[in-house]
Parts: structure tokens; sequence; C-alpha cells
């Protein structure tokens, strides 16, 4: 009996969790959420015994992370902070169960977008103090400076752009990140000279992470003077997303000297 009740406590687990990836990727978030509430509330309840072994502890761990990637995702889009607040719950939830610097990212992230920068910074310097690979670090560290963009702390962000490109030895987002702001600090060729090199070594396409190159990169050639070669850069961006000001400013924490110099590059193309 036991066993059949085991069995039975696996089953309503994996059926949750498989709906919740499925609802998720279809872009049902609300309904995702609410699969890997089952799947969590099952674990936390215990099924004889199940719910003490490590793996399940594991796997309530890592529900608990993807429960708030989903609400940090819908607190985001509905610019809602209760889910975000929610999402902060479970990722320190999770970080108790088992402590992961992927999670730490995303944990520092939320905060981030709530502007509790003091805690958001707190998650990001414990993975970057440590020695945890290069890659989560540059990861920490880009979202560590997009944090500081936030608070226009140009300088201290243009620092841990880069580390994470000597890190990661020319992480795309980082590279973009750094030419944006050191056009903002003044340093307008070098920006020119990093955005012009990116974007030549986008042969197949825009790469991800530095999406904002070919718009940038008009822009800074538009205040630059060089004026017809902007506006036809412009003319062949193809993500309509970086011709708006409110996307580039909002979404992507392009600052201020790199967003004026858009506006004034829509108002000579006449867009």
């Amino acid at each position: 009996a036991k066993q059949l009740k085991v069995v039975e406590f696996t089953k309503i687990i994996d059926s949750a969790t498989d709906k919740a990836f499925k609802l998720a990727e279809k872009g049902k978030l609300r309904e995702a959420d609410e699969q890997w509430t089952i799947v969590i509330n099952k674990y936390r309840q215990g099924g004889d015994g199940v719910v003490v072994s490590p793996q399940a502890l594991y796997r309530l761990g890592l529900s608990l992370s993807k429960r708030a990637d989903i609400r940090a995702q819908m607190g985001k889009a509905l610019k809602d902070e209760k889910y975000l607040l929610a999402a902060i719950q479970d990722y320190a939830d999770s970080i108790k169960i088992q402590d992961s610097p992927e999670i730490r990212v995303k944990l520092g992230t939320t905060y981030s977008v709530l502007n509790r920068f003091a805690e958001a910074e707190e998650q990001f310097s414990s993975i970057i103090d440590k020695d945890f690979g290069a890659e989560i670090k540059s990861r920490a560290l880009v979202n560590r400076g997009l944090m500081y963009q936030q608070q226009s702390k140009w300088e201290t962000a243009a620092k841990d752009y880069q580390l994470a490109v000597e890190l990661t030895k020319g992480s795309p987002e980082a590279l973009k990140n750094l030419a944006i702001i050191k056009f903002q600090i003044g340093e307008e060729e070098k920006s020119l000279e990093m955005l012009k090199s990116q974007k030549s070594g986008m042969i197949l396409g825009v790469i991800e992470g530095a999406e904002d190159v070919p718009a940038a990169l008009a822009a800074v050639k538009f205040a630059l003077g060089k004026t017809d070669e902007a506006k036809a850069d412009f003319q062949k961006v193809q993500d309509q997303r970086f011709k708006d000001l409110r996307f580039v400013q909002e979404g992507r924490l392009w600052p201020p000297k790199l967003v004026d110099a858009l506006a004034r590059l829509k108002e000579a193309a006449g867009q």
C-alpha cells in the first residue's frame, strides 16, 4: 500500500511538472504557476516519507525556482509588485534548500526590478567575490552593472562590464553594455569603434544579448556627425523595438545621452 501511495505521489508531481513546462512554453504563465504550486504543495505536504529524501528536497528547491521564474516574468510583464515579491520569496526558499549562484543572480535581478539595490548588490557580490566559474561570475557582473546603470553609476557599471568581458574573453552582452556606457561617459570614439566591431561580427545575424548594437551604432554615428551613414544604418534596423525610445530607455536601460541621440536620429530620419 505504501509503495502504491509513493507511485501516486510521483505521478501527480510528474504530471503537474510536465504541464507547467508546456504551459510556460505557450506563454500561459498563470496556468504554469498553478501547476508549479501543485508540485510544491505536494512536496511540502509529503507522501509517506518521500519528501524527506534528499532527491525530493532537491526537486522541491528546483520547483520553487521554476515557479519564481514564472512569477518574475509575470511581475515584469504586468508591472505588478506582488508577483515580484512572490518570486523573491520562492528564490529565497529555493536557496535555503540548495544554494545556487544561478538562482542568486535571478534573485538579485528581481530585487533590481523593485529598486531594492542594496539587496540586489548583496546577491550579485556573493557570486562575484567567490570562486565560481567564469560564466556565472560574468552574468553576475553584467547584472550588477545593469543595476548600477539604473542608479546612473556609469563608471562603476563600466568597471563591471570590463571585468565581465575579460572573464569571458568577449561576452557579447558585456561588450555591448560597455560600448554603450563609454558613449555616456564621454568616450564616444571608443564606443563607436566597439559597436562597429560587434556589428561587423554579426555575419549570421544579430547575436543574443547584443540585439541593441545596430540601433545603438546608428545613434552613435548620428551623434558624431555621420548623419547620412547613421540614417542609412537606422533604416536597416530590423528589430523595430529599438526604434522605440521608451523600450530602449526602460526595457534596455540605455543611458540618457544615447537615448537622446536616438531621438534626434529618429526625428532626422522622419520616424
